[in-house]
């Protein structure tokens, strides 16, 4: 699968001014990618 990857995603977050987690703002949109990708496949 790495040779000839389905999806790649990417997701950057810029928001100045608060101290975040890029895991944890990042990882929430980056789920829901995921379930949306899911289900639009079924």
């Amino acid at each position: 699968p790495t040779d000839n990857p389905k999806y790649s995603i990417i997701v950057s977050i810029n928001k100045a001014g608060l101290p975040a987690s890029g895991g944890l703002m990042a990882g929430d949109v980056f789920k829901k990618i995921v379930d949306y990708i899911k289900d639009w496949e079924v």
